[in-house]
This record gives structure tokens, C-alpha cells and sequence, in this order.
């Protein structure tokens, strides 16, 4: 016979109940039971409140030998289940666990364990329920809000994390009642205990403990006074005590309730010193054997020794400073670097303000490329947060780690007193947890990744096809045992909720022998490229995909191609162009929609703005000044400010001189792809990229008027639904270069490597439009052209041309024609073939092409309608003589 209890710590609290209450949903036939009396919040809760009454077993009516499953939720410590720790050793029972507090010598020791850092054991239980798609009632959603925010101190304890608020808000969904929650969790106060919190105001004593505030309060009570958490919780509020402990003799033993709002005063580690135990910012402790006196005495003893020694900015920093002139050269600033051992440098102007910082990574990097002429302005950071000397560590750290910079200056009257580096923050917290951490050889490689769960945003935004594509791959990827992604664009494109089809895969392994597994599979046909390490797939659907492995660049010299080497997902992602193309998604099922984000993108899409990730990125790519532009206006977004003096430096250093015309007429042609193409080619011009590709290139009102207007010409025409194919970038390069001497023209084709016969078509094309523009323009003036006038002089020339001539028209009258030409003119056909004139007597030879000009014309003008008198017409004019045979 099977028999599974659940059950909790002894002296259960809501969070407690609550996660048995979700623990009975997911073990439906298992009893439920108190390991000793609940707290005495609830048990009034269950006195009052008959509507959410369970099927509670007295603990001492379980025959103990029979339990062959216990579940235990909200402790993992043996001597807190009560008469349960008799059964915790023996083989026959297994013991599943579901706890939030963090380890202690005292932990029960088994293989089923589902620990999580959450303010609340009931955030575990919720997710898990959620993710298991069982229903809550609005009643057993209340109750688990309730152990939610009790534990959390209404989400307001500094153990709260953003899980417990995911949580929250998908109880809410259900129908959990935040008034029933408020109404018990809000306690009037009982005479006692407000006589109570009357003694701890009046005895409550200042603390100041290697720099951190602390108040001890204690009070006497010659009985039992419950819930006196409700007191403390008073005590700390009416006062806004950061850290309070609390000692109440009452009875034979003293009580300790402890509360932190500060992250390095750990209440639970110092209540477990005494026996007790709880959270970071929540913590109890039953000392016995002790006077009030003693307890006092034995508390602060263990506060001084737990409470570690205030950090400020200025106890850690380096001082003084090495510091560096903006106008000093990269060398100068290697030379330093070598001399004092150090990786980074404070850059300053003319009255000693700091206006930058320097890394070892850039300077090397720098060198590598032969700028060690360069100034240091040039490569310079100079977007940093700074500190001043008493700011508290945490937020060095926060700035350090948090917001990724890897030199921290230190400053004071404006004038820089120290830096601090990543080095110093890695010491600290070797000191902190008395182990080593290792630091990343790279700033932006050390962090680690934020991630969240999107699984529900792929399954909403993207297409069905798509969404089990990506199952299936992640699938195989187990299969074969790598590790699969989808990257890039894809995602970024689907946190902004844009629609997107363009689908980019990176695997830690063989992407090409990945890529054919996944078309045998998907009924794909895949294409190979071994040297890249990477392969394309077409798919049934008519979307194709992208695989790669996750592989490293590196560029021998400016503007070069780069060189493929096998890397890590995150190396993958650190050589890409921005912050906001970094972003991965983990396609393998156990992980299936995890979003990884190495370099703050997330945050740089809520900002809306691009960003680089070193300071060398468009000195070893140039092209990406231009997809960064490009990048700026789609989204609407900005460069961010550093990122911005980066690319004004490189194209002052004439770095886009060294890109191929062919890499500089590929961006173009993306560029003329946008939407907006008007507003990327005003922001390239404004900062100097157009004449740095070629001088010529300028934009002027006559420009910008002629490139709207063909913006707009090609918004017509895609409304149509044509089914013949134009070229967006052809007629917006012909509107850019509209004003421009032909032999300009001949040098821009030639900077932008354009193959000799297409630049010649391309110029011959164009210059035969204006001169039919203008003949069409005299034409219809003169009011002596018919459509099959319009015909024969827009039929000879390309869909590319035509609707630039009508961008460029400037006479109603002719944008009216050139349009019915599209839309209509174009699709006039004549019925009679061949074999149709053949048959009518009349003898094959150039005749025919005449006969069928002939007839065209007079289906354009609306002189014929229909096949008769399309034959009407050739038999009486033919045979009159009007068309004459030759031979």
C-alpha cells in the first residue's frame, strides 16, 4: 500500500500552508499534515475562514511505518518537521523536498530536491503549477497570494525577487483576491501586544557595527504573547529601522525576530547561529538557558562578528589615479600601462577633468591595428558612471558588474581621486564568501547572462511553421547532444514585436552536419559552406534558415574580412556588430524559449539605443557605421553617446576608405531596402559617411524632395500587387545621383566596384528615361498622344526606369499616363497568334510582327475590343492593301 504525506516546519506560517495547498495539486491522493501546532496567524486564519478548510490529518493519527512518500515544503532542515524526522532515514520512504531557504549543516540529505532562490517557497509552487497547466479555484489562489506575501513582507523585503512578482501576477490572473489578502495579513493589534511594542520602543538601543546601523529592542512578558512578528513588523515601520532584532523574554526562554532590509546584515545566517533560521531579511531564533541580559550580550558578540566592515568607493579604490592626456597617442599610453602594470587609465583634458577611459584590451587591440599613432580621444570610452569617495560599495559594484564597466573612476571636486577595477570588486568578494572568482579575460565576457522565459511570446507572435521548426530543432540538438539557439535579429525583432521570418541558428558543434539531419527531417533541402562553418536551409514553407556554429572572428587588419575560428555561444555573440543583435534564445526542449542576454540588450532595447561592444568595432568594420545608421532610423532609435564619438572618429580617420566598393554597395542596397530610406541617407549625410564614401555624394532639398518622392512612387506601387519584380535600390540610387555630372556618376559606379556592362546599361537606362520623359511631356502637351503614344515610349525601357520617371514627373498630366501605363497599358494584349494569321491565307514574315503591332495600337486606343474584331480587322485591311506583303 502506497501511502504519501505532506507536510511542513513545525510553527507553519502561510507560505508554509500555501505550498502544502499546491503540493496537494500535484500529489492529489497524499495526506496533509502539520508536523506540530501552525503559528497562531494561522490558526485563527482556519477558525475564521471555514471556506478554506482542507482535509488536515492530525500528525499523530499517521501510522509512521505505512508512509512510503514524504513531501516536504518550505524546510529542508531535519529537526524542523517534528515527529517526520523519524522516517527521514529510513531507505523505504523517499523523501521529496520543495524549499526556498538557503543550505544548512542541519539539511536533509536526498536526491529529490527542488531548491530555488525565491522570497517565498509558494513562487516554486506556483511555477511549477503553471508550468504543469493545473487550474487554480480563486480560493486556493488567494491562499497561495497570501504565503506570497507574507513571506515577502507584501513584496517588499529585500529577498524578494522578480520570480515572486511573476508569481504574484499569475495568481492575480486567476482570481486571487488582493482585499482578502490585505484584510489578513492587516492585524489589529491585541492590548498586550500593544503594550508590548510600547516597552521595545522605550528600550530600544542605537548599534553602530562596523559601520551599518543596528537597533536591538527587548521587552519582558510574564506569559506567552503571540504573534509577535506583528509587533516587530510595527516596531520597524513606525521607526524605519534598516536592521532591528528583537528579544522577548517570555516564560522560560527568550525569542529572537530579526529583520534586514540590507543585503550584507543576513539575519538568517545570524539567527541560524542560534539555533533558528529564515531569510536574509527574515529570521527567528528560541534562545534558551539565557537571561535577557546574556541574550543581549551573546547577540552582539555574534554581530560584530557576522556583520562585516562597512565598504565605501574610497576604501577600495587605487589612489592616485594614473592618469593620461586625451591628445597623448595610444603608444604613450601603452608605454604606462607596461610601466605601472596596470590594464586601464584615467583620461583627462587641459584642467585635469576626466573626460574618458582607457582599457588594455583597447590599446592592444589598437596596436594590433597599427593605430598606436592615434590619439587616445579617438579610442577613448567616453560614456562611464562614476563614484564619489563615500558612495557605499554596493553601488560600485552594482555600476561594476551590474552596468558591466570594467574601470571605475573615483572623483571629488571633479577632479579623479582613484579608480577602482573589476580586480578590486573580484577581491572583495573573495573576502565575502572566502572563495575565488575567477574574472573573465574580457569586460563584457565576465558577465553573466540575464535570462528570461519568452516561451509565450514565440508561441503568440510567431507563425506555426515556425514555432514547431524551432521545437524540432531544438529536438535534434538533444539528439545529437549539442546545444541549440536561435540568435540575432529573430530575437530582437520579437521582443520588439515586429514581424519577422528571417530565422538565424547557431549550434556548439556542427552546424553543417546539424543542418543536414534537420533537412532530412523537415523534407528541407540544405546548402553547405564548410569554410564558414556554416549552412542554409530551405524549407517546405518557402522560409529559409541560417545554421552556424558558434564560431569566433578576428580581423588581421581594418576593414578586412574576418577569420573563423570554433567558439562558445557566447563568444559567437560577443563578435557581433551591437548590443541588440546578442540576444539568444535556447531552443533544446528542456530549455525550450530561455532568452540569454550576455551584454545588457535588453536594456538597450528598452532605451532605445544602439550600442557597440568595443571600442574597436567600426575601426575592424567599417560597414558597421552604416548598419548602425541604418539600425537607428528603422527602429527609431539613437546611437548611444559613446558608441556615436566611436563612429565620428572613424570616419574622420578615413577608415571607410578602406572598405571594397563592392562591401560599401551591398550596405547601400540594404539601405535603399528600408522603409525609410530618406531618413538613413539625411543621417548618414549629416555625420559625414556620404562624402566619406565619395565626395560627390551630398544631399540637398532638391535631393531629399526627388528620393521622398520615389519613396512614395514605390509605396503606390507595392499596394498594386504587381506581379513584375522591381528593384527598390536601383531607382533610389538613380533619385540619390539624380543631379550628378555623368561623368560623377561613372566615378560613383567605379568607387562602388559596379561590374563595367551593368554600370553602362545602368547609365544608359537612365539617361534614356529623361529623354522620353521629356518627349512624353511635349506629346501630351501638345495633346496628340494617344495610350498607344504612352506605349511606345515607356514599353522599350525597365519597370525601374518607368517609375522613376514618374517620381521625377512634374506635370500631372504625365504622372497620370505613366501610372495607366502600369496599371493599365502594360497589360494590354492582343489575342491573334501566329497560327491565327496563318490561318487566314496570309503568309508568315515580318508582316506579322506589323499586323500584331498594328492591332496592339488599336486595342490600346479602344478602336478593337475582342478577338472578332481583331480579325475583322486583318481580313479587311490586309486584303485591301492597307499592310503590304513582302515576297
Amino acid at each position: 500500500m502506497i501511502m504519501d504525506v505532506i507536510t511542513t516546519h513545525l510553527g507553519a506560517d502561510f507560505d508554509a500552508f500555501a505550498s502544502m495547498l499546491a503540493a496537494k495539486k500535484l500529489y492529489p491522493e497524499a495526506l496533509i499534515a502539520f508536523p506540530g501546532s501552525p503559528e497562531k496567524g494561522l490558526r485563527d486564519f482556519f477558525v475564521v475562514s471555514a471556506l478554506y478548510a482542507l482535509d488536515i490529518t492530525p500528525a499523530t493519527e499517521i501510522d509512521l511505518s505505512k508512509v512510503t512518500r514524504l513531501i516536504i515544503v518550505d524546510t529542508r532542515q531535519r529537526d524542523r518537521v517534528g515527529i517526520f524526522q523519524e522516517i527521514l532515514d529510513n531507505p523505504n520512504v523517499q523523501v521529496i523536498i520543495y524549499d526556498h531557504h538557503p543550505p544548512s549543516p542541519k539539511d536533509i540529505q536526498t536526491n529529490h530536491a527542488t531548491i530555488t532562490k525565491t522570497g517565498a517557497c509558494t513562487t516554486l509552487m506556483t511555477e511549477l503549477l503553471k508550468e504543469k497547466g493545473i487550474p487554480l479555484t480563486p480560493d486556493e489562489a488567494t491562499i497561495m497570494m497570501l504565503g506570497i506575501y507574507e513571506d515577502t513582507g507584501s513584496l517588499s523585503f529585500v529577498s524578494t525577487t522578480p520570480r515572486d512578482f511573476l508569481a504574484a501576477a499569475y495568481l492575480l490572473e486567476q482570481g486571487a483576491s488582493l482585499s482578502v489578502v490585505s484584510d489578513l495579513l492587516i492585524k489589529e493589534m491585541s492590548t498586550e501586544q500593544i503594550l508590548l511594542l510600547h516597552d521595545l520602543i522605550r528600550s530600544t538601543t542605537h548599534h553602530r557595527i562596523h559601520g551599518t546601523d543596528v537597533y536591538i529592542a527587548t521587552a519582558s512578558s510574564d506569559r506567552y504573547v503571540g504573534d509577535m512578528a506583528v509587533v516587530v513588523h510595527k516596531l520597524r515601520d513606525l521607526e524605519n529601522y534598516n536592521v532591528l532584532f528583537v528579544l522577548i523574554s517570555m516564560e522560560d526562554r527568550v525569542y529572537l525576530v530579526a529583520r534586514s532590509r540590507l543585503e550584507h546584515v543576513h539575519v538568517g545566517d545570524i539567527a541560524r547561529h542560534f539555533g533558528g533560521g529564515g531569510h536574509p531579511s527574515a529570521a527567528s531564533a528560541t534562545l534558551k538557558g539565557m537571561t535577557l541580559a546574556e541574550a543581549k550580550e551573546a547577540l552582539l558578540k555574534v554581530l560584530y562578528d557576522m556583520i562585516p566592515p562597512e565598504l565605501v568607493a574610497e576604501t577600495v579604490m587605487s589612489s592616485p589615479p594614473i592618469l593620461i592626456h586625451e591628445k597623448a597617442l595610444i603608444k604613450d599610453a601603452q608605454t604606462l600601462m607596461t610601466r605601472y602594470n596596470i590594464n586601464g587609465l584615467v583620461v583627462v583634458d587641459e584642467k585635469e577633468e576626466i573626460v574618458g577611459i582607457l582599457t588594455r584590451q583597447t590599446v592592444e587591440k589598437a596596436i594590433y591595428h597599427g593605430l598606436e599613432r592615434n590619439e587616445v580621444s579617438q579610442l577613448m570610452t567616453t560614456e562611464f558612471y562614476s563614484v564619489g569617495p563615500k558612495d557605499p560599495f554596493e553601488k560600485v559594484q552594482r555600476l561594476i558588474i551590474g552596468e558591466n564597466q570594467r574601470l571605475l573612476p573615483v572623483i571629488e571636486g571633479g577632479k579623479p581621486k582613484g579608480i577602482i577595477t573589476r580586480t578590486d570588486v573580484m577581491r572583495i568578494f573573495r573576502e565575502r564568501v572566502g572563495e575565488k572568482v575567477k574574472e573573465g579575460a574580457l569586460p563584457t565576457l565576465s558577465q553573466p547572462a540575464r535570462q528570461k522565459q519568452i516561451r509565450k511570446l514565440m508561441e503568440e507572435r510567431l507563425p506555426a511553421h515556425i514555432y514547431e521548426f524551432l521545437k524540432k530543432a531544438g529536438e535534434i540538438g538533444d539528439e545529437m547532444g549539442i546545444q541549440v539557439y536561435g540568435v540575432g535579429g529573430f530575437v530582437r525583432d520579437l521582443l520588439l514585436r515586429r514581424e519577422t521570418f528571417d530565422i538565424d541558428i547557431v549550434v556548439e558543434g556542427d552546424a553543417v552536419a546539424f543542418a543536414e539531419r534537420l533537412a532530412v527531417l523537415t523534407n528541407g533541402v540544405s546548402k553547405k559552406h564548410r569554410k564558414f562553418k556554416t549552412a542554409n536551409l530551405k524549407l517546405p514553407e518557402g522560409f529559409h534558415v541560417d545554421i552556424a556554429s558558434a564560431r569566433l572572428e578576428y580581423y588581421d587588419r581594418p576593414a578586412a574580412l574576418p577569420t573563423v575560428t570554433h567558439s562558445s555561444l557566447k563568444l559567437d555573440l560577443f563578435r557581433r556588430d551591437f548590443t541588440i543583435n546578442t540576444l539568444a534564445v535556447h531552443l533544446n526542449p528542456n530549455s525550450f524559449g530561455q532568452l540569454i542576454d550576455f551584454f545588457g540588450a535588453q536594456e538597450d532595447l528598452r532605451e532605445r539605443r544602439i550600442r557597440v561592444l568595443n571600442n574597436l568595432s567600426f575601426v575592424e568594420d567599417p560597414t558597421r557605421i552604416l548598419r548602425a545608421i541604418r539600425f537607428e532610423q528603422r527602429f527609431g532609435f539613437r546611437l548611444g553617446k559613446h558608441t556615436l564619438n566611436l563612429m565620428k572618429h572613424a570616419i574622420q580617420s578615413g577608415f571607410l576608405d578602406l572598405l571594397s566598393g563592392k562591401r560599401i554597395f551591398n550596405e547601400l542596397v540594404l539601405i535603399f531596402e528600408e522603409e525609410d530610406p530618406v531618413a538613413v541617407l539625411r543621417r548618414m549625410d549629416e555625420l559625414g559617411v556620404l562624402r566619406a564614401i565619395h565626395p560627390k555624394l551630398v544631399i540637398n532639398d532638391r535631393i531629399i524632395n526627388i528620393l521622398r518622392l520615389v519613396g512614395e512612387t514605390l509605396a503606390w506601387y507595392h499596394l498594386l500587387f504587381q506581379r513584375q519584380k522591381i528593384d527598390p535600390w536601383v531607382v533610389y540610387l538613380f533619385a540619390l545621383t539624380d543631379y550628378t555630372h555623368p561623368d560623377v556618376l561613372e566615378q560613383v559606379m567605379e568607387r562602388f566596384k559596379v561590374p563595367r556592362k551593368y554600370r553602362l546599361k545602368w547609365l544608359d537606362e537612365r539617361r534614356e528615361g529623361m529623354i522620353r520623359l521629356g518627349q512624353l511631356k511635349k506629346k501630351l502637351k501638345s495633346g496628340k498622344c494617344p495610350p498607344s503614344c504612352v506605349y511606345e515610349k515607356l514599353s522599350p525601357l525597365h519597370i525601374n526606369t518607368i517609375l522613376f520617371m514618374l517620381a521625377k514627373a512634374d506635370s500631372r498630366a504625365v504622372k497620370r499616363e505613366i501610372s495607366a501605363y502600369v496599371t493599365e497599358y502594360s497589360k494590354v494584349k492582343i489575342t491573334l497568334k501566329g497560327d491565327d494569321l496563318k490561318s487566314l491565307g496570309i503568309p508568315q514574315g515580318p508582316v506579322y510582327q506589323e499586323i500584331f503591332q498594328a492591332l496592339l495600337k488599336l486595342r490600346l486606343d479602344g478602336k478593337i475590343t475582342s478577338r472578332e474584331d481583331e480579325i475583322a480587322w486583318v481580313v479587311k485591311h490586309v486584303k485591301d492593301g492597307k499592310l503590304k506583303f513582302r515576297g
